[in-house]
């Protein structure tokens, strides 16, 4: 899972805690459920702690535990040499992890080292992965939906976030960008009703965000002509009005 030894190449990637984690209040700094973690997009950050020694005696070393499977078994992840905050962490993969700070006092005494079944101070999901999504079809609404564009989209993560899908367009596929769709939840549908000041053909992106952060885009590489949404007629034919005197 991790490397004691492994040195953090890039700067890491601040996790976005509430507040550093505490012994005294850490139920409520931080998840204790590991179907609700936090989310990170990178394999390196940092864990906020803070430490201290009671009964006037000093710290001798400061660790960090860590589990893959839920709490079954833990193995010691890092010491940190100064015993001041932050854990700097690295981790070989995807997945849920929990961690847990455990204390050493100088006399050997061990605070917080966890058992096979305990639970973690913390629990992190670590999703560095983008969602997949595409716009599979952008058609002419027909019917109660005339006068709309159709467009179609999937996207698929496991993690998606609650409202993950957004849409834009462009006169060019460089952009610049304007949003008309944002927020949206992942119902593969969406019903455009087109401005009548639109260019008369446009390009289409789609982005779709997880809980982590990731962001996944696509772009329609053939642009949708917006002159087939603009109301259309001709004239059929020709009746001549005759007045009721100019029929006698």
């Amino acid at each position: 899972m991790l490397s004691p030894n492994d040195s953090i190449d890039a700067q890491p990637e601040e996790l976005e805690l509430p507040k550093p984690v505490d012994l005294a209040t850490r139920e409520l700094a931080s998840p204790i459920d590991p179907d609700k973690p936090y989310y990170c997009k990178a394999r390196t950050f940092s864990l906020d702690y803070s430490a201290e020694a009671l009964g006037g005696g000093q710290l001798s070393e400061v660790e960090l535990w860590g589990t893959e499977d839920q709490g079954h078994s833990w193995e010691k992840c890092v010491t940190d040499p100064d015993r001041t905050s932050p854990f700097d962490v690295k981790v070989a993969n995807d997945g849920l992890f929990g961690f847990r700070m455990v204390l050493v006092g100088n006399g050997g005494y061990v605070l917080g080292q966890p058992k096979p079944g305990d639970s973690a101070d913390i629990w992190i999901h670590v999703d560095t992965e983008a969602p997949r999504c595409k716009i599979t079809r952008a058609v002419y609404g027909e019917g109660s939906e005339a006068g709309m564009l159709v467009i179609d989209y999937n996207c698929l993560d496991a993690d998606l976030a609650e409202h993950p899908v957004s849409l834009a367009y462009s006169a060019s596929m460089e952009g610049p960008w304007t949003p008309f769709a944002s927020g949206l939840k992942n119902t593969s549908l969406y019903l455009w009703k087109v401005q009548s000041d639109m260019p008369s053909r446009v390009y289409l992106r789609l982005e779709a965000i997880d809980k982590a952060g990731n962001l996944g885009t696509h772009l329609l590489d053939l642009p949708v002509n917006m002159k087939g949404l603009a109301p259309r007629g001709r004239i059929e034919g020709i009746r001549p009005i005759l007045s009721v005197e100019g029929s006698r």
